[in-house]
Protein backbone atom coordinates (compact mmCIF):
# COMPACT_ATOMS: atom_id res chain seq x y z
CA UNK A 1 0.00 0.00 0.00
CA UNK A 2 2.93 2.69 0.79
CA UNK A 3 4.74 1.63 -2.18
CA UNK A 4 1.73 2.70 -4.22
CA UNK A 5 1.46 5.52 -2.32
CA UNK A 6 5.08 6.73 -3.10
CA UNK A 7 4.62 5.73 -6.44
CA UNK A 8 1.45 8.18 -6.86
CA UNK A 9 3.45 10.87 -4.94
CA UNK A 10 6.26 10.44 -7.01
CA UNK A 11 4.14 10.80 -10.15
CA UNK A 12 2.31 13.76 -9.13
CA UNK A 13 5.94 15.77 -8.56
CA UNK A 14 7.50 14.45 -11.58
CA UNK A 15 4.51 15.75 -13.10
CA UNK A 16 4.60 19.45 -11.83
CA UNK A 17 8.20 19.12 -12.29
CA UNK A 18 7.63 18.96 -16.27
CA UNK A 19 4.78 21.35 -15.91
CA UNK A 20 6.80 23.91 -14.71
CA UNK A 21 9.41 23.02 -17.39
CA UNK A 22 6.93 23.40 -19.80
CA UNK A 23 5.59 26.81 -19.08
CA UNK A 24 9.18 28.15 -18.30
CA UNK A 25 9.85 27.09 -21.87
CA UNK A 26 6.97 28.93 -23.18
CA UNK A 27 7.44 31.70 -20.71
CA UNK A 28 10.86 32.75 -21.86
CA UNK A 29 10.13 32.23 -25.27
CA UNK A 30 7.26 34.69 -25.04
CA UNK A 31 9.67 37.04 -23.19
CA UNK A 32 11.96 36.69 -26.01
CA UNK A 33 9.82 37.60 -28.43
CA UNK A 34 8.55 40.28 -27.11
CA UNK A 35 11.86 41.88 -25.37
CA UNK A 36 13.84 40.56 -28.09
CA UNK A 37 16.20 39.86 -25.51
CA UNK A 38 16.80 38.30 -21.89
CA UNK A 39 18.14 39.46 -18.98
CA UNK A 40 17.43 37.71 -15.54
CA UNK A 41 15.08 40.24 -14.62
CA UNK A 42 12.81 39.38 -17.98
CA UNK A 43 13.15 35.59 -17.45
CA UNK A 44 12.59 36.36 -13.42
CA UNK A 45 9.71 38.08 -14.80
CA UNK A 46 8.24 35.50 -17.36
CA UNK A 47 8.97 33.02 -14.60
CA UNK A 48 6.66 34.52 -11.91
CA UNK A 49 3.98 35.04 -15.12
CA UNK A 50 4.36 31.13 -16.05
CA UNK A 51 4.10 30.32 -11.64
CA UNK A 52 0.73 32.90 -11.29
CA UNK A 53 -0.94 31.01 -14.78
CA UNK A 54 -0.13 27.98 -13.75
CA UNK A 55 -2.09 28.75 -9.92
CA UNK A 56 -5.46 30.08 -11.79
CA UNK A 57 -4.72 26.43 -13.96
CA UNK A 58 -5.66 24.79 -10.58
CA UNK A 59 -7.81 26.79 -9.76
CA UNK A 60 -9.81 26.78 -13.32
CA UNK A 61 -9.89 22.72 -12.77
CA UNK A 62 -10.64 22.71 -8.91
CA UNK A 63 -13.55 24.76 -10.27
CA UNK A 64 -14.60 23.35 -13.41
CA UNK A 65 -14.68 19.68 -11.53
CA UNK A 66 -17.29 21.38 -8.88
CA UNK A 67 -19.46 23.27 -11.28
CA UNK A 68 -19.93 19.84 -13.89
CA UNK A 69 -20.45 17.84 -10.72
CA UNK A 70 -23.36 20.33 -9.64
CA UNK A 71 -24.94 20.33 -12.97
CA UNK A 72 -25.11 17.24 -12.95
CA UNK A 73 -26.21 16.23 -9.74
CA UNK A 74 -29.13 18.95 -10.36
CA UNK A 75 -29.93 17.24 -14.14
CA UNK A 76 -30.18 13.87 -11.93
CA UNK A 77 -32.49 15.41 -8.85
CA UNK A 78 -34.89 16.66 -11.35
CA UNK A 79 -35.00 12.91 -12.44
CA UNK A 80 -35.15 11.57 -8.75
CA UNK A 81 -31.72 10.04 -9.23
CA UNK A 82 -29.45 10.04 -6.97
CA UNK A 83 -25.52 10.76 -7.91
CA UNK A 84 -22.78 11.16 -5.81
CA UNK A 85 -20.45 14.21 -6.27
CA UNK A 86 -17.24 13.65 -8.31
CA UNK A 87 -13.99 14.43 -5.93
CA UNK A 88 -11.73 16.83 -7.25
CA UNK A 89 -8.79 15.78 -9.14
CA UNK A 90 -6.15 16.49 -6.61
CA UNK A 91 -3.07 15.05 -8.95
CA UNK A 92 -3.93 17.46 -11.35
CA UNK A 93 -4.28 20.21 -9.07
CA UNK A 94 -1.20 19.29 -6.80
CA UNK A 95 1.12 19.11 -10.01
CA UNK A 96 -0.07 22.31 -11.14
CA UNK A 97 0.39 24.12 -7.73
CA UNK A 98 3.88 22.45 -7.54
CA UNK A 99 5.10 23.42 -11.08
CA UNK A 100 4.09 27.12 -9.76
CA UNK A 101 5.69 26.50 -6.43
CA UNK A 102 8.81 25.55 -8.56
CA UNK A 103 8.65 28.45 -11.14
CA UNK A 104 8.45 30.70 -8.12
CA UNK A 105 11.48 29.45 -6.03
CA UNK A 106 13.56 29.98 -9.64
CA UNK A 107 12.20 33.55 -9.96
CA UNK A 108 13.14 34.29 -6.39
CA UNK A 109 16.79 32.54 -6.65
CA UNK A 110 17.27 34.61 -10.46
CA UNK A 111 16.31 38.11 -8.36
CA UNK A 112 17.98 37.46 -5.06
CA UNK A 113 21.52 35.87 -6.48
Amino acid sequence: MTQRRSQRTLQVAASGIVCAAVVAALATLTALVLHRHLTSDIVAQALDWGGIALCFLAGAIAYSQTALGRGEAQMRARLGQTYRLPTLPFDQVIAALIGAAVLFLVEFVLRHA
